[in-house]
């Protein structure tokens, strides 16, 4: 999971890079944007669901499964329960 969503990140930072010709940090909401950046990257959309929406829907996702191993595995709680020696 960890590995599939770095990699899902990577391709859209270089996409931004690339759009953007610049280093960027944020991931702009701005449709036209979203839009363009959504269809680089092949994401088809729909009257239903566009593009950028559904590139949103995948980044949201992936932040959130990342997150949650985060939390479990390096969570004050968790390195308290199960300490590591170094």
């Amino acid at each position: 999971m960890l590995s599939e969503g770095y990699l899902f990140l990577r391709r859209l930072d270089h996409r931004l890079r690339l759009q953007r010709d610049q280093s960027i940090d944020t991931l702009e909401r701005e449709a036209d944007e979203l839009h363009a950046v959504a269809q680089a990257l092949g994401y088809k959309g729909s009257k239903k669901n566009h593009p950028g929406a559904l590139l949103l829907r995948d980044y949201e996702t992936r932040r959130e499964r990342i997150r949650a191993c985060y939390d479990r595995f390096f969570s004050v709680k968790s390195l308290s329960e199960n300490p590591v020696n170094v």
